[in-house]
């Protein structure tokens, strides 16, 4: 079984679509690798496949923190606004991706992401609404590469730093990506822009397992990571080791991340079998060790270059008047009617620009006698 047919996996839109991105991301490159966890004795977590790169954990604590009575309300407006949303967003993400609907695969895998980050951020005492920066709040909005950023050092000992091939699969052609790239890709093609396709996508057989990966390892910290594993019943009890959630995670999976949510319900089959299929199968770091998966559905590469290239850009290209005066009149007709930022015309029109001055240069060449 072949994943990725293509090997070119690399492969990017043609025409505008590298620049396109852009001008709808605003976040920043998000190229710093950290470590994460070393498979233990759990299968689960072996299949989760992360590589660590010896960083040290977030804090070395000297004291717990402390669950103030209020917390049990946040938990629940966190699980309700963000982690429910979240895992329902990601199995029908699967879904998509199982049957090519691309565009809404991308769509929810954003979303998903963006929801597990800010519960994460709001269970662990920071704020999911925006960051400073330079002096100025910012936002966060949808842009899932500056959550990640700022969830990270929350315990980078738990986040993948590459995402390589499960074992169960042992491609040889399995494209290994690190998170940051991953999670960049996702936040291109599942922006809230690209709904309408003005970006277009590329996608590969194995983005759906590396999205596995990635919320797998994001989802468990959506707790407070420095109270007390056993909250505060275990505190101070003789024999109970002092230590955190955090501390304690890979040694107590799987119960360290259950989140007694939506998502354990459909694997518990409390939503029905379809659910639980669509959620696990090929799921390598949420199957349990005895779920039997079927036959391997997802597409291989796929891709889509924007419409408003094709239409805009692409007929200047041909040399020939008609085709000009086309995409000329379709351009005008655009502007009037399509909502599109000042940035995407105005790069839009420096486009157009240099494609016709590159007819007249083409041309000039082209004159017998002309030397070439």
């Amino acid at each position: 079984m072949n994943l990725e047919a293509d090997t070119n996996w690399r492969r990017k839109p043609v025409a505008l679509a590298v620049e396109l991105v852009g001008i709808f991301l605003a976040g920043p490159n998000c190229v710093a690798n950290r470590a994460c966890a070393e498979g233990s004795d759990s299968g689960t977590l072996e299949n989760c496949v992360l590589r660590s790169s010896g960083l040290p954990s977030a804090k070395s604590e000297t004291a717990l923190r402390e669950l103030d009575d209020l917390y049990p309300h946040k938990h629940s407006i966190a699980d309700n606004l963000y982690i429910k949303t979240a895992d329902e967003n990601y199995v029908v993400a699967r879904w998509c991706c199982a049957y090519g609907l691309d565009t809404d695969f991308f769509w929810l895998a954003a979303h998903s992401l963006e929801k597990y980050m800010k519960a994460a951020l709001l269970l662990n005492e920071r704020s999911a609404k925006g960051y400073t920066e330079g002096g100025k709040n910012k936002l966060y909005s949808h842009d899932i590469e500056k959550l990640y950023a700022d969830l990270r050092p929350l315990a980078p000992e738990l986040l993948p730093d590459s995402l390589v091939c499960p074992n169960e699969i042992n491609d040889p052609a399995w494209p290994v990506e690190t998170t940051e790239t991953f999670i960049k890709r996702i936040h291109i093609y599942g922006h809230p822009d690209n709904r309408y396709q003005f970006i277009g996508y590329v996608k590969h057989g194995t983005d759906v397992l590396k999205l596995d990966q990635v919320i797998f390892a994001i989802r468990r910290l959506c707790q407070p990571l420095e109270a007390h594993f056993l909250g505060r019943a275990g505190k101070d009890q003789p024999g109970v080791p002092n230590q955190t959630r955090r501390e304690r995670m890979l040694q107590d999976d799987p119960h360290s991340r259950n989140l007694h949510s939506t998502l354990e319900q459909i694997v518990q089959g409390k939503r029905g079998k379809l659910l639980r299929r669509v959620l696990l199968n090929w799921n390598f770091p949420f199957a349990p060790g005895d779920f039997k998966h079927g036959r391997l559905q997802y597409h291989g590469f796929s891709m889509v270059n924007p419409v408003l290239v094709r239409r805009f850009l692409d007929p200047l290209d041909t040399g020939r008047p008609d085709q000009d005066k086309l995409a000329d009149d379709l351009w005008s007709w655009a502007k009037e009617n399509l909502h599109m930022t000042g940035a995407f015309i105005n790069l839009y029109e420096q486009e157009r620009t240099d494609r016709k001055n590159n007819q007249v240069t083409n041309a000039k060449v082209a004159e017998p006698g002309r030397e070439r």
